[in-house]
């Protein structure tokens, strides 16, 4: 007899793991040089897509998730993984949210437009170099999924954003990496479909 899954196991599965913050000042423009803070030498790069969104809602049920969405757009979670793993108690907040942390877009994609948002192409490129290449097949959670869990406990405001990545694609240290010198040029990039 095989042992079985209990609602608790099954709901922990299907509930994103940790959540994180990035301030105004982390956003950059997609393509401005990266600089890292000199704080770290151990940052991190990962490509993500962002639902941006498009009214204001709070305990939004999955049926209407959707409805809340203004569009998509690429964006990028850099991380001082120092600071997010071995530093700083445990507590991911200073790894995350330095300055220039997030660079997003350059475009909002309505869903219309997008077509199948879970199966788009998403990349990462340092220095022309693509890092990362992958699919939004490979979210860890799905669109409506992500927006229930975060309106939970956040009031979801318009213009406001949320990124999530695949699972288990974070990158090498950009600093072990010989080629990626700093400041670099960093751009994340959708693509139609995969």
């Amino acid at each position: 007899m095989q042992p079985r899954a209990g609602p608790s196991t099954l709901s922990c599965r299907r509930t994103p793991r940790s959540t994180r913050s990035k301030f105004a000042s982390c956003i950059a423009a997609d393509g401005d040089p990266l600089v890292a803070p000199p704080e770290t030498s151990e940052l991190d790069y990962e490509v993500e897509l962002a639902i941006v969104i498009g009214k204001e809602g709070r305990r939004i049920t999955r049926e209407a998730a959707m409805s809340y969405v203004a569009g998509f757009t690429v964006a990028h979670d850099v991380s001082a993984r120092d600071w997010q793993l071995k530093k700083n108690g445990g507590q991911w907040l200073l790894g995350k949210a330095f300055d220039g942390a997030a660079p997003i877009g350059p475009a909002i994609v309505t869903p219309d437009e997008v077509g199948d948002v879970h199966n788009l192409r998403l990349r990462c490129i340092v220095n022309g170099v693509a890092l990362q290449d992958g699919s939004t097949r490979e979210l860890v959670h799905k669109t409506e999924d992500l927006l229930v869990w975060i309106s939970k406990m956040i009031t979801l405001k318009v213009g406001g954003w949320a990124g999530w990545g695949r699972r288990a694609r974070r990158g090498e240290t950009l600093n072990s990496r010989s080629h990626v010198h700093h400041p670099a040029p960093l751009r994340c990039s959708p693509a139609t479909s995969s």
